[in-house]
């Protein structure tokens, strides 16, 4: 990018070379839907700096169970009209908070703690967001979310819902049939 331009300005090319200097990337690709970085090791303080400073705007962050443990996490930019995603992990399941750098991170912070047992050092208010918390942190720590027979999040599922949600087609409480269910069996039952 020229000396004389503003944040936000610049060719992809030259997002990408920016982007493949972030500490800890390995590789930028070009997509169809935009800059991918992968950086296992990635810096996140120093790419949210960077970030800030091209005057990108923190659009999401994805996390998901490895198999080794560890979270792999996405963050999701806007910069202009290029999506820019940098894919790292955690190590020994922490990483850095980006919230004191970009507000935006707090509610995905906590998010991915609570449903992956992240821990974001540094986040300034790093409390549950989404289950009770009388619940273990971690709820999707098994690969995919998936969950075995009588343990994990399937099973958590089945448990907090048992009685008061059911399954479509189920009574309701009060002996209703559980509204939308009707259209359902009609259409599935071909007799």
């Amino acid at each position: 990018m020229s000396e004389g331009s503003r944040p936000g300005e610049g060719t992809a090319s030259d997002f990408e070379t920016l982007l493949g200097e972030l500490p800890g990337a390995t590789a930028v690709e070009r997509r169809t839907d935009g800059l991918w970085v992968a950086a296992p090791t990635l810096d996140v303080l120093a790419m949210a700096e960077t970030m800030h400073r091209l005057g990108a705007r923190l659009s999401a962050m994805t996390g998901m169970a490895l198999g080794n443990g560890e979270t792999g996490i996405i963050y999701h930019y806007c910069l202009g009209c290029l999506t820019v995603n940098l894919r790292t992990e955690t190590r020994d399941r922490a990483i850095p908070s980006i919230a004191p750098i970009t507000q935006a991170a707090d509610w995905s912070e906590r998010e991915i703690s609570d449903l992956y047992g992240v821990r974001f050092a540094g986040h300034p208010n790093l409390t549950r967001l989404i289950r009770p918390p009388s619940l273990p942190p971690g709820f999707f720590r098994d690969l995919g979310g998936k969950g075995s027979r009588g343990s994990g999040p399937v099973s958590e599922i089945r448990n907090m819902t048992q009685g008061t949600l059911g399954r479509p087609g189920d009574a309701a409480p009060a002996g209703e049939p559980v509204p939308g269910t009707e259209a359902r069996r009609r259409r599935d039952d071909p007799g």
